[in-house]
């Protein structure tokens, strides 16, 4: 078996412009942002559905929902008609229906949620896990443009869907550099999540999405380019 764990081609690794790239994880505080800032606009899971949108339906929902633009001055900043914002509004809602699903969640429901879920995947228990997952639950890890590798593990190129084979990939990993790696607690965009170190170097984040009380998405964030809002080491 190799010595490297290693999904899909070396060409999509280096694409950039992937689709499945996250965006940051931000720490609030550390970033001086606002705690109160809605949830809804910094999530990792409405995030990653907001950059897969269409451009013309990413824009017109941005300028309308976040920055309080009327469709006649959406209109003509981008060159189109008042109904077509209208439209594109209305798609991107559509779009990012599911999404705001997993913005219900309290927080002390998402904390005890991630802390069971990480001790299922460290203790070895594929059943817990599947359990915790989603019928529907995919797992997405980013691990930068080219791609990165920890302890011979490399981090996947493709989101993986469905409870069993997230499951069973987690657990494989975790035997490999679970005793190598410290956890840590923290808030990233907006909700609980799990800071990954070796020593004082930041090594990932995990982070949940989570809808009706199970996890819907798992987000695996590897690429220290952006993992640098973080923030360092709590006390």
């Amino acid at each position: 078996m190799s010595q490297v764990i290693e999904l899909g081609s070396a060409k999509v690794r280096h694409e950039e412009s992937r689709s499945d790239r996250l965006p940051e994880p931000i720490d609030l505080e550390e970033s001086g942002l606002e705690q109160s800032e809605r949830v809804e606009q910094v999530s990792m899971a409405f995030l990653v559905a907001l950059q897969r949108l269409p451009p013309p339906e990413r824009a017109v929902l941005l300028l309308h929902e976040v920055l309080d633009f009327e469709h006649e001055e959406i209109a003509r900043l981008l060159g189109i008609a008042a109904p077509a914002s209208r439209k594109a509004l209305e798609r991107a809602r559509c779009n990012l229906a599911n999404e705001r699903r997993m913005l219900l969640t309290s927080r002390e429901e998402h904390r005890r949620l991630l802390e069971t879920f990480l001790r299922a995947v460290n203790g070895g228990d594929v059943q817990e896990i599947v359990q915790l997952l989603a019928d529907d639950a995919v797992l997405v890890t980013d691990g930068g443009a080219r791609g990165r590798t920890f302890q011979g593990v490399r981090n996947l190129s493709q989101p993986v869907p469905g409870p069993a084979r997230i499951a069973s990939f987690l657990v494989a990993i975790s035997a490999r550099i679970a005793n190598v790696l410290q956890p840590e607690m923290r808030d990233l965009n907006g909700q609980p999540a799990i800071v990954f170190r070796s020593g004082q170097e930041t090594i990932g984040a995990l982070l949940l999405a989570i809808a009706d009380g199970r996890i819907a998405r798992v987000f695996f964030h590897g690429d220290l380019d952006r993992l640098r809002h973080v923030g360092p080491p709590t006390a």
